[in-house]
């Protein structure tokens, strides 16, 4: 299901339609299960404003792996980072993993392009505990200061599983990944200035220094601050509505061979990265 949200001519309409829908909002995004294309029709222009966004997308790495010999190996995927206004005007907050990630009792997949119920399209679905690590964005490859907490589903893939996206890892191809959840908790915050909108002017001056594309957030003048989710599942995407999410290692594990790649970003002469969204007139 998608939210339609009404592109308006002015920011007070726009201020005027959340307010007045705004339950019926955060009921249906806690309802439905949210992929690479989510459940909200803004789709936002990651040009920043102020042109701070540094393209690192085409960037990756290529595995020193010999693809005919090898038959397994390890990743770290990074399936989901904080304090990033995602391609739906959303922000995860720091710490709204904590619940999540401690069930263990149910089983993580990673496939391809959000289709987990088809078995040629699993990934890997054996033995991934996820776990949340802070990480600089400059590790990463991105210039803003701070560091982000980044959800990571450890893999292991065989090839004889799924070996097209075996070949791709190995090749450094895959430059996106998302996360399948389920909202728990999140809050609307807003840049109004209207008696009618206090709760959600004291969310953005909360939540809006820890945006770290906060001048998007600014442009629009609203985004939804999610401090619960529940992660269900992940997967490779070409394009992912959470752009920074790269493939942080990929390790040759076959016959106990070890050979450990880790993605570099010292490269800094510039490119675009290889999508683009449309941003709303």
């Amino acid at each position: 299901m998608i939210i339609k949200i009404p592109v308006f001519a002015t920011q007070k309409e726009t201020f005027d339609f959340l307010r007045r829908n705004k339950d019926k909002i955060k009921s249906m995004k806690k309802a439905n299960k949210k992929l690479a294309d989510g459940v909200n029709a803004v789709y936002v222009n990651y040009e920043d404003v102020n042109g701070n966004r540094k393209a690192v997308a085409d960037k990756q790495f290529k595995a020193n792996i010999d693809f005919e010999k090898a038959t397994k190996i390890k990743i770290m995927p990074v399936i989901n980072t904080t304090n990033l206004l995602d391609s739906h005007l959303d922000v995860h907050i720091p710490k709204l993993w904590n619940r999540s990630i401690n069930d263990l009792r149910r089983p993580r997949i990673l496939n391809q392009e959000h289709k987990g119920y088809e078995f040629e399209k699993i990934i890997a679905d054996e033995g991934i505990i996820p776990k949340v690590e802070l990480l600089s964005w400059k590790e990463l490859g991105y210039e803003w200061a701070g560091s982000t907490e980044a959800l990571i589903y450890p893999s292991e893939v065989l090839k004889e599983r799924n070996e097209t996206m075996f070949k791709y890892y190995i090749k450094g191809w895959v430059k996106n990944h998302s996360v399948e959840m389920f909202y728990m908790d999140l809050r609307l915050c807003m840049n109004s200035d209207s008696k009618l909108d206090k709760e959600e002017r004291n969310n953005w001056e909360e939540f809006r220094p820890q945006v770290v594309n906060g001048d998007v957030a600014d442009e629009y003048g609203y985004f939804w601050a999610v401090t619960e989710a529940k992660e269900v599942g992940a997967a490779a995407v070409p394009s992912g509505s959470n752009y920074a999410t790269p493939t942080q290692t990929v390790e040759d594990v076959s016959s106990d061979k070890s050979t450990s790649q880790q993605s570099s970003f010292n490269d800094t002469s510039e490119q675009k990265s290889g999508w683009e969204l449309f941003k709303i007139k």
